[in-house]
């Protein structure tokens, strides 16, 4: 954006609350430890009391879509190992997908935590959460308990025999273990608050405090002792045999189950580490990588890679991989640091996380620098690609021949199979699970993806989505064509049929202009206006696919001066309007033309002046004077800033960037670095900073009103 809009911050009681908290935590710390160990909770009462049973009113049986229409190609079953690949053949199909917060694979066996948005009649406002363990082979469900209503769900994870989760409340959480067979509960203790992400290894679950206090749960009865207080934040920490690595400030390594310091060595930002083979290898943010003894801390050998930007690490079958900004990919031997693998992946701008499993490379990575995140499924020995999904930003977690993706809100479970062409659908729900799953893959999925979403528009023209926000776990609902559209008109565009993507577009605007609605299982919260929308999808096509910037340049200002510019893109505490979003897209408009700065001037006035709302007018002006100022025409720039301080003194955004936002404002910081640059008379200069005093007072008073009225209200 040309626009470069000074913020200013509305304190609120935000700290206070935080302040609070942390005095309790502290008051209680002693409670929490006391003699090394946490309370068990008895299992057959309590605010958090949980049960495995059947309801009156179940939750809806999940996707049988899946159940019913995928070709399992699978010779030998389910959850066993393929002969090809470590997870799914290149030929594979989305066996399970739901809206779980957590979830886990094992033995054919998919474990997730899930909330049922079409709660029944007895739980009008409220949604209903879930632990769900599903027979992938058999979609069948082998059994589901209900999580205590109003908690959140922070973990989940498995052990030999059981299934592991976290509630987290805001004073303590509590650690529950179910049977993985039955499901039936064996035992839960109450630990402190704000865990981090804990750890399962040898029958233990490890789990750190923000404070760095790191202990173990004997997972056999749920009895938790106390292992390391470091008094630091612990950023990761792995157990291995009868040690425990952690990494905070430096790394160490400490004796299990003494707790006593092995060994330390510093710690560079931005490094990343794995352990294999009694051996510790970290590649530091110069480039460097390098071995060291796991139990002594010594280097062994060291490599200098060709970039020193920070880079993934990942071991497996005796190398350790590492790639570069470029996309170049490296396996170097781990006993002597000899390179032994290669290879390149085209147009690749950069490389987030890579994993190894079998013969198999997982590799993250951005394919041109304005594209969407992939995960590649690389063939080691053969060094093929055989598997690629768009939109994923976290390599699959692996079991046999299944894998595990989340995107776009989604778990999503991979194996070998395909997808019965032609397949009839038993839901609504099923139908916008199937199309988000597809969609979200990439284009090579979507060839018959646009005619499902024509017979679903015509089948259920009314029909609502529903979902879950993860913040005060309601249920919102929303119509669903505006978002099928949006991804049926995406469809076209992509396939060169742009008026028909056009027609898509300007359906969002004419039939659900004010519908709001959110894509995937945004447990964020981020919502978007379908008239919104619609325009920019229909700007990006005439200015990028169709190179109409005329037309482009016209939709924008419609956009920014129709009733949705007063909409915005919105989330938890933020909230952009459609107005400043037009001017974005009329900033790229103007720059693919190579506009002149007269063109520029006179696209900013025409918004400007059919624009209605004063808050809204003063920021177009703002973002021209800035523009001007930025190309050396300072004069003007000042006869615009002058006209913010006058003329729309009082305007402001209540919901900037990053707090309130007054264009007067900013015009004053402006005005006073130009006038000092002018070595114009510090009279002048201070009676600019007493007007921004001025303007800044009024901006908070006039805020505080408004929200002690709506508080009020």
């Amino acid at each position: 954006m040309a626009g470069k809009v000074r913020k200013t911050f509305f304190i609120t009681v935000a700290a206070v609350i935080l302040l609070a908290i942390i005095l309790f935590a502290v008051a209680n710390w002693t409670k929490w430890f006391s003699g090394g160990s946490v309370k068990r909770v008895e299992t057959d009462r309590g605010w958090w009391s949980s049960s495995q049973q059947h309801f009156d009113s179940q939750p809806e049986i999940k996707n049988t879509y899946y159940r019913d229409n995928v070709t399992l190609g699978s010779t030998k079953g389910i959850g066993e190992q393929s002969a090809e690949h470590a997870g799914p053949p290149a030929q594979n199909a989305p066996l399970y997908t739901s809206n779980h917060l957590f979830g886990v694979i094992a033995d054919g066996v998919y474990f997730g935590g899930f909330t049922d948005l079409q709660p029944p009649d007895d739980y009008p406002t409220q949604s209903r959460s879930f632990i769900q363990a599903v027979d992938l082979g058999t979609h069948k469900e082998n059994w589901l308990y209900e999580i205590a209503n109003d908690h959140s769900l922070d973990f989940l994870g498995l052990s030999e025999t059981m299934v592991h989760f976290v509630i987290g409340e805001r004073e303590h959480s509590l650690l529950y273990a179910l049977d993985q067979q039955t499901g039936k509960l064996r035992w839960v203790i109450d630990l402190p608050a704000n865990l981090g992400y804990p750890v399962i290894a040898h029958d233990q679950l490890f789990a750190a405090t923000n404070g760095g206090k790191l202990f173990a749960v004997d997972l056999t009865d749920g009895k938790a002792n106390m292992v390391l207080d470091l008094s630091e934040k612990i950023a990761r920490f792995i157990p291995a045999d009868d040690y425990l690595f952690v990494e905070s400030d430096a790394y160490r390594l400490y004796s299990l189950p003494e707790g006593e310091l092995v060994w330390a060595r510093p710690r560079e930002s931005n490094s990343a580490f794995a352990i294999s083979n009694n051996r510790l290898l970290i590649l530091d943010n110069n480039g460097r990588l390098t071995c060291t003894s796991f139990k002594k801390g010594n280097a062994e050998w060291q490599k200098s890679l060709p970039s020193s930007e920070h880079h993934p690490i990942a071991v497996g079958n005796g190398l350790v991989y590492t790639g570069t900004a470029v996309g170049k990919l490296l396996g170097f031997q781990v006993e002597t640091g000899e390179q032994q693998w290669e290879m390149t992946i085209p147009s690749t701008t950069s490389i987030s996380s890579l994993k190894v499993a079998g013969n198999s490379l997982f590799v993250v990575a951005q394919i041109e620098s304005d594209s969407a995140w992939q995960m590649l499924a690389i063939d080691l020995p053969t060094k093929k690609i055989y598997w690629q999904i768009d939109n994923c930003y976290n390599p699959p977690d692996i079991d046999h021949d299944l894998a595990l993706l989340i995107y776009q809100g989604y778990w999503v479970v991979y194996g070998p199979g395909t997808i019965t062409q032609n397949a009839n659908f038993d839901t609504f729900r099923e139908y916008v699970e199937y199309i988000e799953v597809v969609f979200h893959q990439g284009p090579h999925g979507w060839p018959e993806l646009g005619e499902v979403i024509k017979t679903v528009l015509a089948k259920y023209p009314n029909q609502q989505v529903c979902r879950k926000g993860s913040y005060d776990l309601a249920v919102a609902c929303f119509p669903g064509a505006p978002f099928l559209l949006q991804m049926l008109g995406q469809i076209y565009r992509h396939a060169g049929h742009t008026e028909k993507a056009m027609q898509c577009f300007q359906r969002m605007i004419d039939d659900y202009g004010a519908e709001s609605y959110f894509t995937g299982d945004d447990k964020g919260r981020d919502y978007f206006y379908a008239g919104g929308e619609g325009y920019l999808l229909q700007i990006e096509t005439l200015r990028d696919y169709l190179k109409d910037y005329e037309t482009a340049l016209t939709k924008a200002r419609e956009l920014a001066i129709s009733e949705y510019g007063e909409y915005g893109q919105s989330g938890w505490e933020w909230m952009e309007h459609y107005y400043k979003i037009a001017l974005d897209q009329i900033d790229v408009t103007l720059t693919a033309m190579n506009a002149p700065l007269a063109r520029w001037e006179a696209e900013y006035t025409k918004v400007y002046q059919n624009l209605l709302d004063p808050n809204q007018t003063a920021f177009v002006v703002l973002y021209l004077a800035n523009k001007m100022e930025d190309a050396g025409e300072t004069e003007k720039a000042i006869a615009l800033f002058n006209l913010l301080r006058t003329e729309y003194r009082e305007a402001y955004d209540l919901w900037g960037e990053l707090g309130l936002d007054s264009p007067a404002l900013s015009a004053c910081e402006s005005l006073i670095d130009i006038f000092a640059q002018q070595n114009r008379s510090e009279a002048e200069i201070r009676a600019l900073e007493q007007e921004r005093e001025e303007i800044y007072d009024f901006m908070i008073q006039d805020a505080q009103k408004r929200y002690s009225g709506c508080e009020e209200g």
